[in-house]
């Protein structure tokens, strides 16, 4: 068994309680994973084996924001919410982190935890 298939039902349980936590809608869910409605259906329940190294990418990102916020704010309910909140200054202005990885998909969530993880430094 490779790395990749050992990480694929743990890293996936990882997003679906990333994504509950962070109420994100199923559209939101399958636009931050790369995929279809369907592919999630499958995914959350169990059957896997079609996840590939974009997403293990993409749901190792989204847990090193979570983890970044989590860090910077010692409010649950804050960190959780920065995600959504309109930002006035920075490569986020006017629109929310969120908002900007949904539009530019792995790049943007690259750009989103570098600079989170940019502020623990």
């Amino acid at each position: 068994m490779t790395d990749c298939e050992e990480l694929r039902e743990p890293a996936l349980r990882v997003f679906f309680r990333l994504a509950e936590e962070w109420s994100l809608s199923e559209q939101e869910q399958s636009i931050l994973l790369a995929s279809n409605v369907g592919e999630l259906g499958r995914w959350r329940q169990g059957i896997a084996n079609d996840v590939g190294a974009d997403v293990l990418t993409r749901v190792s990102l989204l847990l090193g924001i979570y983890k970044a916020l989590h860090t910077l704010f010692a409010d649950r309910g804050q960190a959780n919410a920065w995600l959504r909140r309109n930002h006035v200054a920075g490569e986020f202005l006017d629109t929310t982190a969120l908002g900007h990885m949904l539009s530019n998909g792995l790049p943007g969530m690259q750009r989103v935890h570098g600079k989170l993880v940019g502020q623990l430094e």
